[in-house]
Formats: C-alpha cells, sequence, structure tokens
C-alpha cells in the first residue's frame, strides 16, 4: 500500500518543491522523506500560519506522487539531458529557472554546488537525503492553497518533522480527494507563496527557514527532535506522559507511539539508579541483536523534558545518561533513527544490578501495552529481581 509523507511547508518559494517544467520534483530539503519515499508514495505540503499571502494552515499547498525516484546524480544527469530548466540560472529572465533544483554537479567528484537558493552550509544536509523525488502526478497549488476536508484533515502535521505512519487510514480517501482538485496528472493551480523579485540567495529568508526545519525533520541531523526511542520503564507511555507533562508545565510532549527495534543493541542490567534504589534498565552494542521497544515521536519541549528526566545534560561529565542516535525498525520494514539513552560507562558496574519487582512490572506492562513480542515479554518476565 502506498503511503502518505505530510508536513507543514512554511517556506514555500518554488524551490523544494519545484513544480516547475512539468513535473514536481523534491531533491533539496526533506532529507529523511527522500531517503524514505518509494514510487508509489505520496508527499504532501500543508501551509503556514503566517506567510506573504495570509493564514495557510490546514490548507494543501501541494501534493505530489512519486513516480521516480532516482539518486541525486542520476537526477543531475536527468536535468543535463531531459530537462535543463531544473539547472538553476540567475542570469535567466525567468525567475522560474532562479529556483532550480539541480544544484549539484556530479560531473566532478565531490559534486559541486552550483549557484542556487542554498549555500555552503546546506549542503551536508542536501546530500544526506541521498535520492531525488520526481512526479508527473501532482498537484501544485501554492498561494492558491485549498483548505483540507475535515475527513482527511487529522494528516496534518502539527509539529516541525513529517507524520507517515499515522496516515495509513486516510491515504485511499486522500488519493480520491486530489483527483478532484487536478485538471490533469500534472497540475500547475498557482504560484509560489514567496514569490522572488530577483534571484534568490542561501542567505534569504526561505534559505534559512528550510535549514532550520530541516533539522528538526531529518533524524541523521544533530539537531533531529522527532524519533526517541525507549525500552525500560519509559515503555510505559502512560506513566511516561504524565511525568514529562508535569516537568512541561502541561505541554503536550508525546505525539506519536509505535513498536519497533533497535537494531545491534541488546537489554543489560549494569546501572544503578540511586532514585530508584535498584538497577535500571540500560543497553550494550550487540551486533546479530534487535531490541523491541517503543518509538515516540517527541514535541521539542517532550525531548527537554525526557533529557531532564534521564538526568542527561549539556555538561556530560553530570549525566547519567547520555543520549545517542541508533538505527530503528519499524513493523512497516520502514527504518528510522532515533535518540537512544544509553548509560554513561563511568555509571555502569561490572556486577549485575537487579531491578525490583515494581521497576520490572512497568517493562512488562509497557511491553503487552504496545504489543511487543510474545518472546520478549516472557524474557522480561524472567528478568532476576533484587527483593
Amino acid at each position: 500500500m502506498s503511503r502518505l509523507y505530510s508536513y507543514v511547508l512554511r517556506w514555500d518559494d518554488g524551490a523544494a518543491p519545484n513544480p516547475f517544467w512539468n513535473l514536481c520534483s523534491l531533491v533539496i530539503c526533506k532529507p529523511a522523506i527522500r531517503r524514505t519515499a518509494v514510487e508509489g508514495d505520496w508527499i504532501a505540503g500543508t501551509g503556514s500560519k503566517n506567510t506573504p499571502v495570509g493564514d495557510m494552515s490546514s490548507k494543501l499547498v501541494y501534493a505530489m506522487r512519486v513516480t521516480r525516484k532516482m539518486t541525486m546524480d542520476q537526477y543531475d544527469a536527468f536535468a543535463r539531458k531531459e530537462n535543463t530548466e531544473k539547472i538553476p540560472s540567475h542570469r535567466s529572465k525567468d525567475w522560474r529557472r532562479w529556483l532550480g533544483d539541480s544544484i549539484y554537479d556530479y560531473s566532478v567528484t565531490p559534486p559541486r554546488q552550483r549557484l542556487g537558493v542554498h549555500g555552503p552550509d546546506d549542503i551536508a544536509r542536501d546530500l544526506s537525503g541521498e535520492f531525488a523525488l520526481v512526479s508527473d502526478d501532482f498537484a501544485y497549488l501554492g498561494d492558491q492553497a485549498t483548505t483540507i476536508p475535515d475527513h482527511l484533515r487529522p494528516i496534518v502535521q502539527q509539529t516541525q518533522g513529517h507524520r507517515s505512519t499515522l496516515n495509513e487510514p486516510y491515504v485511499e480517501r486522500f488519493v480520491e480527494w486530489i483527483r478532484t482538485l487536478q485538471g490533469g496528472r500534472g497540475s500547475l493551480l498557482g504560484n509560489p507563496q514567496y514569490m522572488p523579485s530577483r534571484p534568490p540567495s542561501a542567505d534569504s529568508v526561505c534559505s534559512i527557514g528550510r535549514r532550520e526545519e530541516d533539522s528538526h525533520d531529518d533524524p541523521n541531523s544533530a539537531a533531529a527532535t522527532d524519533w526517541t526511542f525507549a525500552y525500560g520503564s519509559n515503555m510505559k507511555i502512560s506513566d511516561l506522559d504524565a511525568d514529562l507533562r508535569g516537568r512541561a508545565d502541561g505541554a503536550e510532549c508525546i505525539v506519536e507511539t509505535l513498536p519497533a527495534f533497535l537494531r545491534g543493541w541488546r537489554l543489560v542490567w549494569n546501572y544503578f539508579s540511586k532514585s530508584r534504589a535498584c538497577g535500571a534498565a540500560n543497553i550494550e552494542p550487540a551486533a546479530d541483536d534487535e531490541l523491541p521497544g517503543v518509538v515516540m515521536r517527541l514535541t521539542n519541549v517532550g525531548l527537554k523534558a525526557l533529557d531532564r528526566k534521564e538526568g542527561h545534560r549539556k555538561d556530560i561529565s553530570t549525566s547519567s545518561y547520555r543520549r545517542q542516535v541508533g538505527p530503528i525498525r519499524l513493523k512497516s520494514g520502514e527504518t528510522v533513527n532515533a535518540w537512544v539513552y544509553v548509560a554513561r560507562p563511568e555509571m555502569v558496574s561490572e556486577s549485575p544490578q537487579w531491578p525490583s519487582r515494581a521497576y520490572r512490572q512497568l517493562l512488562i506492562d509497557g511491553a503487552i501495552e504496545n504489543d511487543l513480542p510474545e518472546a520478549h515479554i516472557q524474557a522480561l518476565k524472567a528478568i532476576r529481581t533484587c527483593d
């Protein structure tokens, strides 16, 4: 079944996506979507509240069905041979040429950045997306964005980042609605909300805004806040949500939770929690293992609250757990990266630090509530306790 990726398009200037020259393409920005979306998937950009053309929140700016996915070097070759208008040209009198998204020249190694909407600060992030997504089946509305029907309103991503798994119940009805908007397979129905009056630069408000936005969208980025993996007591989501809200003055913290598996790690009991007066869950590398758990999409406030809960501080020397990125496999087969909390080596004991019965029960309850594999639940029940 096709997936539907949706996100808030705060900076619609015609570069990402680039809907011109009979193709809608997403080649720069949104690296996480570019890596994971496949041919047949849909991508939807919804509007933001503050734009030059008014409040566009809960409106559809564009939708595209990925009809071709290619590597970025293949896209450069495609643009050279089949669609040269996608290569940016600041000398052109046609403003659409200023916004060309084929901004990486692969005729040299490493690829050279052409003069366009992005600058040197964007290279690593752009190239981390690895792929270009192209569509000849799209509807781009831009400044003519239309209100999303109530029955499809849940697809609107309320925070930074994107959503896909939670959109599964709406894909079919979304496509039906898109077909009512299109005048043909490739429908260009409006102009960009941020219409350029001169060739844009890497220092334009749109470029800077996209840079900040992508730092939250891409789990590989050091500033990523989307996914966090829980393997211990944090799997008990109701307890965790109450704890985080208490640390965040009642603000929303947990947006989405899914059962998942952490690749290359295993559960160990070598960390003693002073606050719990017993052992607490920790993990260590294990190349052939996959640890069941829960992956959560957190708000920025939620991640900060979780950092406080887990004792992750700016001064690492005073931290209990340190936060790092790990590879997560979702039940759908999709792979994402997520923050994982690991006890600092200085906090680890050489002797086993067993949990209390009450703490172990939190893990068991969390595993059952999140429909983790029965074998893992039985393994948790078999863990020795200290009381």
